[in-house]
């Protein structure tokens, strides 16, 4: 195909010389899940934490 012009599989054709991107492999991608995913589970995990020790704490004031 003439320059510019679309390729078979239907993707536009990179000029030449062009910067293409690398790609980024399926287990790169399945770790920024993984780590997206835990941050909001371990912030949730360590605010339960904090309030279960605040309440106990609290408990232990009142009784004594």
């Amino acid at each position: 195909p003439p320059p510019g012009a679309p390729s078979e599989a239907g993707d536009p054709a990179d000029p030449p010389g062009a910067y293409r991107t690398p790609e980024i492999p399926w287990y790169v991608w399945a770790g920024l899940a993984c780590v997206g995913l835990a941050m909001p589970i371990g912030g949730l995990a360590a605010v339960r934490r904090q309030r279960r020790r605040a309440a106990t704490r609290a408990h232990e004031v009142r009784t004594t």
